[in-house]
């Protein structure tokens, strides 16, 4: 999060349920923009010696 005496710039990255329960709970506020990407799945890299 990021604030100043007028406006905020909020980063959330939770479950879709999670998120759509803050943008509802910033409904009473002037939202300028909101971005909402689609999940995103990133493979591990396995590590030497580490079994997975």
């Amino acid at each position: 999060m990021d604030a100043d005496r007028t406006r905020c710039t909020v980063f959330a990255a939770a479950e879709p349920a999670r998120v759509d329960a803050l943008v509802k709970a910033l409904s009473g506020f002037t939202v300028r923009d909101l971005v909402m990407t689609s999940p995103l799945r990133i493979p591990r890299v396995p590590r030497k010696g580490h079994q997975w």
